[in-house]
């Protein structure tokens, strides 16, 4: 859990850093969201 915490976290700060746009982050976040739904179905 711990792991998945702080890759999370990387993402997120990797995702905002490289957006440019407000519409940018939501996709970001969107398809973290999606990555973290497919793991927990795991």
């Amino acid at each position: 859990m711990r792991l998945v915490l702080i890759l999370f976290s990387l993402m997120m700060f990797i995702g905002l850093s490289g957006c440019e746009t407000i519409q940018g982050i939501g996709k970001d976040l969107q398809n973290i969201g999606k990555s973290l739904e497919k793991k927990s179905k795991e």
